[in-house]
């Protein structure tokens, strides 16, 4: 039996994000969008339809090159439709067919399920009252200052509370952890209360009636030992109407979204229950050891004795006469989750999954994690589909721009080459790789060719009508928006190809 090496896949074709950061909040006006006039037709290339709505959310949402300059809707419906072509040509070809197409549609079809399964039986009991709002608001206009001394193990520790034991200043004490790599910014935390609270209500509690300058007793973190100092704490001036409302804005989201992630929390922790989830040993040490020897770099793990692992793991599976594909990795109510089921995951994941590798231990426990996620994103699937969240209208017509970006991908990286674009994060990042002449040459002769077989039309009086949020701005900036919390990290919606800059 053979142990493939290193797992790859072309996820570079739906352009998924790698970056591991919640977007920026910023504010968009889409309400056409999902009005009555967001189902117009906008324009048309061969059998594709480009509604407003998929327009506004594309361009809302897509690279800023284009909002940059003139005429920035009709410069960015160009690049949609010639997007749109190149998706017709796929389907022509019957690109859609292809594995990894339907894989990749699969992943994005499981998210959009299970975001309207959320919205329908998690975000209707979200609820913030004006109570809580404003008492956020009084807590964001409290500033406090923080210090803190850090203790990696109990000798250090020791020293710290025996030196503030003996009336050494703490200020004196802080500056002795100051080196050529940690800096006092690092040691130092300026914020309001509320979001004090919410970053660690433990540190909030453990200050609460506490003086300027009181120093707290220590406290155990997951990598050592915490001792913090007061600063300083003052309360802003009453803000005017237009900041008050600003606050009362941010405190809502914020507390919204506290919300959101307890009831999700207590919503998975259910199915948990319900399903009884066991890993199983013997798989699990395969696993584990499958993916250290191919996934993690070669000089951390080289005194992990992996191959005399493989070696003896490979001889019970040889043992079994079976697949070690086929073998059951987690043993639950509704049927067992296999090795391969967790492979196939990761697989369209890999960007996104991160292996501690500091020890075999760390490398264990973060395996393991993702095992837990693999099961919660595959139930919370299961339940969306047996409940029909994936035929709903949003989904289905969100679905459809997926797929043609999908087949235009395809075709894509068939006629230029994946070398630049067929990589993850070179395909989804805001920045401006030039193609090679070759390159640009095919790319212009398969756009003008079909433009030359398909028929297009523009309805020139819809998309003047359209209002979007940055049109004909030298100053506009690009805006990440990922989706990461939900069974696929993915962008918000599809928008158009980096690649287009090289054609302003």
């Amino acid at each position: 039996m053979n142990i493939t090496p290193k797992l790859t896949v072309c996820i570079g074709l739906i352009l998924i994000s790698s970056l591991n950061i919640y977007p920026q909040k910023f504010t968009i006006d889409i309400s056409s969008a999902d009005s009555l006039k967001g189902d117009l037709i906008i324009a048309e290339a061969g059998n594709k339809k480009i509604t407003v709505r998929e327009f506004i959310y594309s361009y809302e949402f897509g690279p800023s090159f284009p909002k940059k300059v003139k005429n920035s809707k009709d410069i960015y419906l160009n690049y949609l439709i010639n997007e749109k072509l190149m998706a017709e040509d796929g389907y022509s070809r019957s690109v859609d067919t292809l594995p990894i197409v339907k894989d990749n549609l699969y992943c994005m079809e499981s998210d959009l399920a299970t975001e309207e399964l959320f919205k329908d039986e998690v975000m209707k009991d979200v609820n913030v009252s004006d109570e809580e709002i404003n008492v956020a608001v009084n807590k964001k206009l409290v500033t406090v200052e923080l210090k803190w001394l850090f203790a990696p193990n109990k000798d250090s520790l020791l020293f710290f509370t025996q030196g503030i034991s003996s009336g050494i200043p703490f200020d004196s004490l802080f500056r002795l952890q100051l080196t050529d790599s940690v800096f006092e910014d690092q040691r130092k935390w300026n914020t309001d209360l509320f979001n004090l609270e919410q970053k660690s209500n433990m540190i909030a509690g453990l200050i609460k009636n506490q003086k300027v300058g009181s120093v707290s007793s220590p406290v155990k973190g997951p990598d050592g030992w915490y001792i913090f100092n007061i600063v300083n704490i003052w309360r802003e001036a009453l803000p005017n109407e237009s900041e008050l409302n600003q606050l009362k804005e941010k405190s809502q989201e914020v507390l919204q979204k506290a919300k959101m992630d307890s009831l999700s929390d207590k919503y998975v922790r259910k199915i948990f229950v319900d399903q009884n989830p066991q890993i199983i040993g013997k798989t699990f040490d395969l696993l584990r050891t499958y993916l250290a020897k191919y996934e993690v770099n070669p000089d951390k793990s080289k005194n992990w004795k992996l191959d005399d692992n493989l070696n003896f793991l490979q001889q019970q599976i040889d043992s079994l006469k079976k697949d070690f594909y086929s073998l059951t990795l987690v043993e639950m109510k509704d049927g067992p989750y296999s090795f391969k089921d967790f492979i196939d995951w990761l697989r369209y994941r890999e960007q996104n999954v991160k292996f501690k590798e500091t020890d075999f231990d760390s490398f264990s426990g973060s395996v393991e994690s993702y095992v837990w996620r693999m099961v919660r994103d595959n139930s919370l699937t299961k339940i969306a589909f047996s409940k029909g969240y994936q035929n709903i209208k949003s989904v289905r017509e969100q679905l459809d721009w997926w797929k043609d970006k999908i087949v235009y991908a395809v075709v894509r990286d068939e006629l230029i080459g994946s070398a630049l674009l067929g990589n993850t994060q070179e395909s989804f990042k805001f920045e401006n790789k030039p193609l090679s002449d070759e390159a640009n040459k095919k790319l212009l002769h398969k756009v003008l060719a079909l433009k030359q077989k398909y028929k297009i039309k523009i309805n020139k009086d819809i998309l003047s009508e359209i209002k979007v949020g940055n049109e004909n701005d030298p100053k506009t900036i690009d805006v990440f928006v990922v989706k990461k919390g939900g069974v696929f990290p993915r962008p918000a919606f599809p928008s158009i190809d980096i690649l287009w800059q090289n054609w302003q």
